[in-house]
């Protein structure tokens, strides 16, 4: 095994559920994830970790609805187990694996100010440095480009790739955005120009769950939120089992009629003689 901790994280997660039995014992399963209140063991259900590896996320990656954090199975055992450096917590993660404990190597030491290149703390970094585009020289080089609408007042929000290219074919001019799985959408950064957002939920817990934790955070903004619901288990399912005309008009009833006027067109009907 690598000594990188992305080599420990990966072998943890082949053991997501033997992890969170053990680390988070206050907690349950529900359907392919784990529920409990944080990642320090308290009783609760407002973080998820994904048990299962699927197109939705990998196993082991978990969200905590009510403060936004995510991390991996690293992040649980040093939070339940109140450890600080990362030597120790790679030290406990070998234990629970049965693994030798590491040596002294340089590899293992976190340095706080140089991130690895691809970490978690790196992409943490590196959207920190980010500022919205509107008033800077990046707006104005993309109104000569022809692209203007840089104001999401609007959006639709889903889990999947799949799940929001789907709607996207019915409504190509609204602003969406694919979370990548049900934590990151409970956890979705709400744009401050943003007064109204649709969720494109997964009919499963998971995607209830998200659908819960993203509508509360949206309403304490002030943001409206509607639900979008597919008639089977999500709306790439919708497309490919009713064909676009009917995923579209299943659509026009749940947006509001101005965005559904602005965003797909007006409903057409067909008159026979």
């Amino acid at each position: 095994m690598g000594r990188h901790p992305h080599d420990l994280a990966h072998h943890l997660s082949r053991e997501a559920e033997a992890v969170c039995r053990y680390y988070l014992s206050n907690g349950r399963r529900q359907g392919s994830y784990w529920m409990v209140g944080d990642a320090r063991n308290t009783p609760g259900r407002s973080m998820f970790v994904r048990l299962i590896a699927s197109r939705k996320g990998s196993a082991g990656k978990w969200t905590d609805a009510a403060t936004g954090q995510h991390g991996d199975l690293l992040d649980i055992i040093r939070e339940s187990c109140g450890r600080l450096d990362f030597r120790d917590v790679a030290d406990e993660a070998r234990r629970f694996l049965n693994l030798p404990r590491s040596d002294p190597a340089p590899s293992l030491k976190v340095t706080h100010n140089k991130p690895l290149a691809g970490s978690p703390w790196a992409a943490a970094r590196l959207f920190a440095m980010a500022q919205p585009v509107a008033g800077t020289l990046a707006e104005s080089y993309l109104r000569k480009r022809g692209i203007a609408a840089l104001v999401d007042d609007v959006l639709t929000a889903g889990e999947g790739i799949e799940t929001i290219l789907s709607p996207r074919c019915t409504a190509p001019a609204m602003p969406m955005a694919a979370a990548l799985s049900a934590n990151h959408l409970a956890a979705l950064l709400l744009p401050l120009t943003l007064r109204r957002i649709y969720i494109a939920r997964d009919a499963d817990a998971a995607g209830d769950l998200a659908v819960a934790a993203l509508t509360e955070r949206a309403m304490q903004a002030g943001i409206e939120t509607i639900a979008l619901s597919p008639r089977l288990s999500d709306f790439n399912e919708d497309l490919q089992t009713f064909g676009l005309s009917e995923l579209r008009s299943a659509l026009q009833l749940q947006f509001t009629p101005q965005d559904a006027i602005r965003f797909i067109g007006p409903v057409v009907t067909k008159w026979s003689r």
